[in-house]
Order: C-alpha cells, then structure tokens, then sequence
C-alpha cells in the first residue's frame, strides 16, 4: 500500500501503519462500503438458487411423468359398445 497520489513519480510505501485496537464505549462505526449493495447481492442470489431449483425441480416432475404416464396408475380401460352400432346390425 502507498500513501502518495498515483501520479506521484516515487510513491511512498507506508510503512509501519498500525493503531492498538481501542476501547469501543458506545462509539459510532461506519462501515466502508454500502450496505444496499450486499443486501442486494445476498437476495439476489438466494433467488437464483431458488430459480434454478423449482426449474430442476419441474424438470425431474415432468420427466417421470412422461415414463410413469403408460401405467395410468391402475386403471383399465374398456371401450364400450353402442347401442346404436347394435341397432345397425341386426337390420
């Protein structure tokens, strides 16, 4: 790290830059970047993860119902007869 300007044709290197850690008292701290920002980050990455796990999700459902869809879960089907077809024949 440096404690001179960029343009600055010899930067200076600081050197030896240390505070003992002070007594807290009910002191004001400020924070060096902006607390939205984070906010903002964190929610939208838990949407995504949500998002892409309904999507696998919905993927998955629709896939074993296409294989499971020949079974029809245990119902037989029967076609019936018409009374009409029986009527046209015996004419």
């Amino acid at each position: 790290m440096y404690c001179t300007e960029r343009d600055d044709p010899e930067p200076l290197e600081m050197v030896d830059n240390f505070r003992n850690v002070q007594e807290f008292q009910e002191r004001l701290v400020f924070i060096s970047f902006r607390e939205g920002f984070v906010v903002s980050a964190v929610i939208g990455c838990t949407l995504g993860v949500i998002t892409v796990l309904a999507v696998i999700f919905w993927l998955l459902k629709k896939k074993s119902c296409k294989k499971g869809g020949e079974d029809n879960r245990g119902v037989v089907y029967k076609p019936g007869t018409y009374k009409e077809e029986e009527d046209i024949s015996k004419i």
